[in-house]
């Protein structure tokens, strides 16, 4: 997981990220590489508490990269007000749609691009879509697998 660094002398980890050579001066305390311990010796643990960092340091670089650009520029300074929270439950929303609506697809044939990469995603890969026709007995072809395990001295 990028970020997350395992301190080897005491075994717990830290979110680790470099600051942009621009945006140091807004983080003066901080030198070239933001470094914040996690307080936790479980790796698991460790990388639930990187994704909040990690979440919490970008707003933090977001933010100050707008305060650069308005110097800069002079132009107004914009900040997102959409919590992470809210960006989450938004991007589970539309995965949930966007699987029904894929879903929908799997009794008919597989006709969208992408299609068997959304088969691997939702474990659906084992499933063979077959047409009426093929649903007949099944033949048995020379030279495929199926004859290729036969036992030959």
């Amino acid at each position: 997981m990028s970020g997350l660094e395992r301190i080897s002398k005491t075994g717990a980890y830290r979110f680790r990220r470099g600051i942009p050579a621009h945006l140091r001066p807004y983080f003066p305390d901080r030198g070239t590489v933001w470094r914040e311990h996690l307080d936790t010796k479980v790796e698991r643990e460790a990388r639930v508490r990187c994704l909040d960092v990690a979440a919490r340091v970008e707003r933090l670089f977001q933010q100050a990269q707008a305060q650069f650009d308005a110097e800069r520029d002079e132009a107004p300074a914009y900040t997102s007000d959409l919590s992470l929270e809210y960006l989450t439950a938004l991007v589970a929303d539309w995965k949930r749609s966007e699987r029904s609506r894929r879903a929908q697809f799997v009794l008919v044939r597989p006709v969208m691009p992408g299609w068997s990469e959304f088969l691997h995603e939702c474990g659906l890969l084992g499933i063979a879509v077959r047409s009426p026709r093929t649903r007949s007995r099944r033949r048995s072809w020379p030279g495929s697998l199926a004859n290729s395990h036969s036992s030959t001295p």
